[in-house]
């Protein structure tokens, strides 16, 4: 499952009974909570259960931080999880690399931003919240105030898989995706809300 970080992936086999045909692949993974992750042993996340990243720049909502466009970012002191995609991004769109500071550990970014050390954090929105409700108890704590990038989510097969195999699964999701219960809501509404109920899923 491609999550966005180029961390080296942990591969766990997963039953994913209910869809088409699947539960005899095995699938490559890493920790990217809510989209994947591993806890008590076991495999979870949007991506796991079933898918968009959206990558965005965090800050505290008292300090009157408004991005517009890129050119707006200048002299920012950004943070970002080390060796992340993010920062490739943020290079890509003109972020001098001495505005990057990396960090392994996403609790010390939280608190380097709570405490004004650093100006943004780079991260992808559902992570970001994720981390943020662990680190203090609140996912609304700090404010999105531009969004880098939208990356689709895919589940990535090896070669030797059957084509007729992928458009199966396709199917399945497809499926997830499109039938809704008698609410009028999908199962993949579903499962995206039991993770992101901060998000606006419209």
């Amino acid at each position: 499952m491609v999550a966005g970080c180029v961390s080296e992936p942990e591969s766990e086999p997963l039953d994913l009974s209910g869809t088409s045909e699947p539960a005899d692949l095995t699938y490559y993974t890493e920790q990217l909570p809510p989209s994947n992750y591993q806890e008590n042993g076991t495999l979870q996340g949007i991506s796991v259960d079933l898918l968009e990243a959206i990558k965005v720049l965090f800050a505290k909502p008292d300090i009157g931080i408004t991005i517009e466009n890129s050119e707006n970012l200048k002299g920012y002191r950004i943070e970002v999880i080390t060796d992340n995609i993010a920062i490739q991004h943020l290079l890509g769109i003109g972020v001098n690399e001495s505005q990057i500071v990396p960090e392994s550990n996403v609790s010390t970014i939280i608190m380097a931003l709570d405490k004004g050390e650093i100006d943004l954090w780079a991260c992808p929105e559902a992570s970001g919240r994720y981390f943020t409700e662990q680190t203090t108890g609140n996912n609304s704590h700090f404010t999105v105030v531009y969004q880098l990038h939208t990356q689709d989510l895919y589940y990535a097969f090896s070669k030797d898989i059957p084509d007729s195999r992928v458009r199966s699964f396709q199917q399945a999701l497809d499926d997830i995706k499109q039938e809704k219960d008698t609410e009028g809501i999908s199962e993949y509404e579903r499962i995206l809300g039991q993770y992101l109920s901060a998000i606006d899923l419209a």
